[in-house]
């Protein structure tokens, strides 16, 4: 009999697959400039970057999703393959279920089995013990840990969370004793200014944005329970002005921008706007679903492609010289800039 942590695992991959992959309308608002006198050639282009003193082919990532449930296993293992066969990062998802349930582990395993030398992530809420974020890191040799924090998503379940009060207690011990790195994942909401600089205040360096604009939990859970949406859904900072307001408060490590990118423009300018590493996770299971693994390991191929393209647009040669690219705010997200991030850093 499946349980009901299982269940929701499911629950979660089915309903994201039936909302389908919305597009981050708020990256329109941040326009590219072209340098018409480029000099460059395709040739030249080198996304390579290090991240955890393991080397990436392009600062991309496909993001925690799934496992915990018998049959889970075949998505990791089509995320590890992709992520392999283009030497890009990925997490995992919640593994609480695999710790809870040991015969559940292998749904997270097979990502470390397919890809033993990946740059490969370990996630946890960041109200488990630290105990338990232990087991989490050990079960996939993870080279880092995300602790996510949701709150809308907890509140949304009728069997979630309802108490955060041990949320920086929690973080700030990962920090101090873990062995490997701690990186804090918002979960859809997106990480503000105010909650970035209480997080590194305990010591936390590294931030996964987790933005508004890409698979809303708070509004899965709610059609889990067959509820109309509330007002829960709607509350978020949109992804490239959460990258932009984390920025703001410069942390010493990476920033990782996810939540509704879908295209190599939109991972280009998280980019430009200060993340480290563009992350995919909705786009990336739709494409799975839709097309199967060889697809997917071709999709991202491309878009590594369409991202050197766009770097010749751009008169840049590596991501060293991405300073110097000029662009333009408008619309909403230059209005969340003028009212909300104190000086707009000098490119």
């Amino acid at each position: 009999m499946v349980n009901i942590r299982e269940q929701r695992k499911w629950d979660h991959v089915k309903k994201t697959i039936e909302a389908g992959s919305k597009r981050c309308h708020f990256y329109d608002d941040v326009v590219l400039l072209p340098d018409s006198s480029s000099l460059m050639s395709y040739e030249r282009t080198d996304l390579g970057c290090r991240i955890f003193d393991k080397s990436l082919s392009a600062p991309l990532m496909i993001n925690a999703m799934t496992g915990g449930a018998k049959g889970l296993e075949r998505y990791n293992e089509a995320f590890a393959i992709a992520a392999r066969e283009n030497k890009i990062a990925m997490a995992v998802g919640s593994q609480k279920a695999g710790i809870t349930n040991p015969e559940l582990t292998d749904t997270y395993k097979i990502a470390r089995k397919i890809n033993p030398d990946g740059l490969l992530f370990a996630n946890l809420s960041a109200l488990e013990s630290l105990e338990t974020m232990k087991k989490a890191v050990s079960m996939i040799e993870a080279d880092a840990i995300q602790l996510h924090v949701n709150h809308a998503q907890e509140l949304s379940m009728q069997e979630g969370d309802r108490d955060f009060k041990e949320i920086l207690k929690n973080i700030e011990k990962a920090v101090l004793h873990l062995d490997v790195p701690v990186i804090v994942k918002d979960v859809g909401t997106g990480l503000s200014r105010k909650s970035a600089f209480a997080f590194k205040h305990i010591g936390v360096s590294h931030f996964d944005v987790g933005g508004y604009g890409g698979t809303n939990f708070s509004e899965i859970e709610e059609k889990r329970m067959n509820k109309e949406s509330s007002a829960l859904s709607e509350i978020g900072i949109p992804t490239p002005i959460s990258v932009m307001e984390v920025k703001s408060i410069e942390p010493p490590g990476y920033i990782f921008a996810t939540g509704g990118i879908t295209d190599a423009g939109q991972v280009i300018k998280s980019l430009l706007l200060g993340a480290d590493v563009a992350a995919m996770a909705g786009f990336i299971l739709m494409h799975y679903e839709q097309h199967g693994t060889d697809s997917l390991t071709e999709k991202i191929a491309d878009m590594i492609s369409e991202m050197k393209k766009i770097f010749v647009i751009l008169g840049i040669k590596n991501l060293q010289e991405s300073n110097a690219v000029e662009y333009v705010l408008k619309n909403e997200v230059r209005e969340w800039v003028q009212q909300r991030i104190p000086v707009r850093q000098e490119r």
